[in-house]
């Protein structure tokens, strides 16, 4: 038995007599196996523990036995998703998440931890990204790019928290600003408490400048914690004059999120 009979033996999946080699895919469309022409896709994302030592068992057994093809680096891919999904801290972001996102949001961050990890690792994540961007289009891009660079960590997750404490608060108040943080995430800024008011001037005046150059005539600065809300405050004032004044400020005692215009 190949590889193929063998998964479709234990799976019961549909085997194409096209299918010549295996490819271990991060992305989720609720399919744990896919026929793409002479390819099998494996969804990674679908599998629990088990199946996936079972296919990572199937894959060593097939290379030994039979020598069908793999795509190239799926092996060693299964293996760091196998090590990633272990990882406490990803577990308890994505528990944190359930039921505040929706779960097809939730897929696309499961897959984007196991970016933002081989990144951090300096592993090629080019092709995984755009699997995410084929299947989920701008918005997984963008989600996929906001867990890369950490803001769900240090900006959505403590946005929820800082928000929650209200006693009028609702899941749909999270989830429209959450909404706008994934939408315009290419035009935004995040402001860090690390950053000094001029870093924070000189940041948003850069991304205004980049915006217009693409014929983008607005942006959103996002920012937790009350000594942010102050910070921007004062620069959008100080810059009211390369902006349309005043701005579009949504904002509490911790958390602001202002709209521009220009």
């Amino acid at each position: 038995m190949n590889i193929f009979d063998k998964l479709q033996s234990v799976f019961r999946i549909e085997i194409l007599p096209s299918l010549k080699n295996v490819k271990i895919n991060i992305g989720n469309n609720n399919k744990k196996f896919e026929n793409k022409g002479t390819i099998l896709i494996v969804n990674s994302n679908n599998l629990d523990k088990k199946e996936i030592e079972i296919v990572k068992g199937l894959l060593v057994e097939n290379v030994e036995e039979n020598g069908i093809m793999l795509e190239e680096e799926s092996e060693k891919l299964l293996e760091e998703v196998m090590s990633i999904e272990k990882k406490g801290a990803n577990k308890a972001s994505l528990d944190f998440f359930y039921g505040k996102i929706s779960q097809i949001d939730l897929e696309i961050l499961r897959a984007s931890f196991i970016i933002k990890e081989l990144h951090e690792k300096h592993k090629p994540v080019g092709e995984l990204k755009s699997d995410i961007m084929q299947r989920y289009g701008k918005r997984g891009s963008n989600i996929s790019n906001l867990c890369t660079a950490g803001y769900f960590g240090s900006v959505i997750k403590p946005l929820y928290e800082a928000m929650a404490v209200a006693s009028d608060f609702t899941l749909d108040q999270f989830r429209e600003r959450y909404n706008v943080i994934v939408g315009q995430y290419p035009f935004a800024v995040f402001v860090s408490i690390r950053m000094s008011k001029e870093e924070t001037k000189q940041k948003i005046l850069q991304k205004i400048k980049l915006n217009k150059s693409y014929g983008i005539k607005q942006m959103n600065v996002h920012g937790i914690g009350k000594n942010n809300v102050i910070k921007i405050q004062q620069v959008l004032y100080e810059i009211r004059d390369e902006i349309n004044w005043p701005a579009q400020i949504d904002s509490g005692d911790s958390f602001i999120n202002a709209k521009v215009t220009f």
